[in-house]
């Protein structure tokens, strides 16, 4: 089965209810019952390369939460020319709002912004107006890769310095150009929800950043599930998680739709000390930083476009062993105090 057939295959299976036989047997990763002692999560390939982080929660965060999502409603409504309803049930994560900030270079030959962006610009500076809770948590997003996946990190800074000298484009969101936020649609779409897919036209060696925002019920609704690594994230409201949206397969899945129980803390369950899993995931929001390859492939070759590249010439693929063997993922080394991977 290639890519596509596959994509295809889980998107069948999500919708006709029966992928939860397939994830019985994948590996969950739980958040602490007490959010603010659970340290950073990482997962690594079997180099030791690390391919996905999961943050921590600090005070500040869980305070600013409730401020967030009143701003991040109040954007929506600011927003007034949002996709119409018939993109949005043709979205292929779902039928959720959604938005597409910043710079791109889709179907033109030079980064511009957004149809969006131009559209809803008033709206887009107020909800990222210094010092607002947008700005603070995208500045987490970025110093989150900074952290846990510098060779990333410095790749984007070479592209984004690339691009300046160019075009005289900068990047709007710290290491991003590009930022969306999804949110419900109150009376169609109660939370956000992805379907199974991979977001093919990111840069693929590199990652995405999604933070979750809301109040909803995150023990039970809404982890995330990657899909060729075999595990099922839970996702608290507060949290980043950063990983290659291009390469993995990822959807939310409610877990409570599992034939399993949780227990109260012992070894195995027993008619005491279990419960069913139940619970609501109304209001669930998420915020993604990403980069577009189309923005990379030019700026990395000195072209506007692939088709300039090959008329002229030059080599318009990209070496990804090479990226690769500059540790682009960087391996866990588990000494000197550096955190050790859960898998």
């Amino acid at each position: 089965m290639n890519r596509n057939d596959r994509g295809r295959h889980l998107v069948k299976l999500f919708k006709q209810e029966t992928i939860g036989r397939a994830l019985q047997n994948f590996r969950r990763v739980p958040y602490a019952d007490d959010l603010l002692a659970q340290a950073p999560t990482f997962i690594a390939d079997q180099l030791g390369r690390v391919v996905i982080a999961r943050s921590q929660i600090a005070r500040w965060q869980l305070d600013l939460m409730p401020q967030f999502i009143e701003e991040a409603s109040l954007f929506v409504q600011k927003c007034q020319q949002p996709f119409d309803l018939q993109a949005m049930q043709q979205n292929s994560r779902g039928s959720h709002w959604f938005s597409i900030c910043g710079h791109d270079r889709n179907n033109k030959t030079i980064p511009a912004l957004s149809k969006f962006h131009k559209d809803n610009e008033e709206a887009i500076n107020w909800f990222f107006r210094k010092g607002s809770p947008m700005s603070r948590i995208s500045q987490c997003a970025s110093s989150f890769v900074e952290i846990h996946f510098p060779g990333v990190a410095q790749r984007f800074q070479k592209g984004i310095a690339l691009i300046d000298e160019r075009y005289g484009v900068k990047a709007m969101y710290g290491l991003f150009f590009n930022f969306c936020l999804n949110a419900s649609r109150p009376g169609q779409v109660d939370r956000v929800h992805c379907l199974p897919h991979a977001d093919y036209k990111n840069l693929a060696l590199a990652v995405c950043v999604v933070f979750v925002y809301g109040e909803f019920n995150h023990k039970e609704k809404c982890w995330l599930v990657m899909w060729e690594a075999g595990i099922i994230l839970q996702i608290p409201p507060g949290v980043f998680v950063a990983y290659p949206s291009a390469l993995f397969y990822h959807f939310n899945f409610d877990i409570s739709n599992l034939e399993v129980c949780v227990t109260d803390g012992a070894d195995f369950p027993t008619p005491q000390n279990s419960r069913r899993l139940d619970g609501g995931a109304s209001g669930r929001g998420s915020c993604v930083w990403f980069n577009q390859a189309s923005m990379w492939q030019t700026a990395e070759i000195g072209v506007d476009t692939i088709k300039q590249a090959i008329s002229q010439g030059l080599d318009a693929t990209c070496d990804n062993q090479a990226f690769l063997d500059s540790l682009v993922f960087a391996k866990i080394m588990g000494d000197k105090g550096q955190p050790q991977p859960t898998l």
